[in-house]
């Protein structure tokens, strides 16, 4: 209902959960709110079949408008503020790799199948065209951006595309999407160079998300690490592989205090990684996190909300 709202009005709506929401929305977001710089903003992305065989928009899906909207004006979108940012991620088979990304569709029975027009010798991968209107003008302009070099692995890219790049896998896991290994997510995450804060915003989505059926007197242990971990506390003994999941109930310890142990295999030994004594009851469920971070194994504890 709220999206539809400000798409009529063309406004911008919040859900604010927090102290820390509503001072990124009030304070560090305030001026993009106010001060509308572009309305109307379209983006069209063409890619070279010379390059790229298959892709996908992910995300979206209630944003995308028909090829001949593009031009027409009277066609209404988007309206970018101040200092704001918008990113679109595309997932592509680049030609002669194998993959797809495209469900499986049966040929026409009536209809003869088409040939594919034509591929222009070129080594560009895209072109990006953005149509935008003034705020106070009702005739759009075109501005075009060619995409062309090598291709580059992700851990190449700077913290905020892997920031981003976290974000959209994290979704695409919640929606059933997530096709790649679940590991890569937490390479991503883990190697988010803008900082702590960027990192703690990120985790705090995941904390909102991510295990929201988690009981009060449960805690949820996730390896995000290449390394085998082992734990011991109290009297249960557990072990998680890289990339793997552990629920534990301690509803029913009925003592005060538990001595905790956590351990990480390196080769053929296995280092302490962590040594404590926890107070019992647990006061909410929790995510205990193994991860890696500038070269070293570590523990976190994420308390949900």
């Amino acid at each position: 209902m709220l999206e539809a709202i400000t798409n009529e009005g063309n406004g911008i709506y919040y859900y604010i959960d927090s102290e820390k929401e509503a001072r990124r929305v009030f304070l560090e977001g305030l001026m993009g709110t106010l001060v509308t710089i572009a309305k109307d903003v379209k983006i069209q992305v063409e890619f070279n079949p010379g390059k790229v065989g298959q892709y996908r928009l992910i995300g979206y899906a209630n944003r995308v408008l028909q090829k001949e909207d593009f031009n027409n004006d009277r066609v209404d979108a988007g309206d970018i503020g101040a200092g704001h940012q918008v990113t679109a991620f595309y997932e592509v088979v680049p030609v002669g790799v194998e993959g797809t990304v495209r469900p499986e569709v049966d040929d026409l029975k009536y209809q003869a199948k088409e040939r594919p027009a034509p591929v222009v010798d070129s080594a560009e991968w895209m072109t990006v065209k953005l149509r935008h209107k003034k705020p106070d003008a009702e005739v759009s302009s075109l501005q075009s951006v060619v995409l062309e070099g090598e291709a580059g692995g992700w851990r190449e890219m700077d913290g905020d595309f892997r920031y981003a790049a976290g974000v959209a896998l994290w979704g695409m896991g919640l929606r059933g999407r997530l096709e790649a290994e679940e590991g890569l997510l937490w390479e991503l995450i883990e190697g988010t160079r803008n900082g702590r804060e960027k990192w703690e915003e990120l985790w705090g989505m995941v904390q909102d998300l991510s295990s929201s059926d988690l009981l009060p007197e449960e805690i949820e242990f996730q390896n995000t690490t290449r390394y085998p971990i082992r734990g011991k506390i109290g009297k249960r003994v557990f072990s998680l592989s890289s990339s793997q999941r552990h629920r534990i109930d301690f509803s029913d310890e009925g003592v005060d205090r538990l001595d905790v142990v956590f351990q990480y295999r390196e080769g053929k030994d296995w280092k302490r990684l962590l040594a404590s004594r926890w107070v019992m009851p647990l006061n909410g469920p929790r995510i205990f996190l193994f991860f890696e971070h500038e070269g070293q194994v570590c523990a976190k504890t994420i308390r949900m909300r």
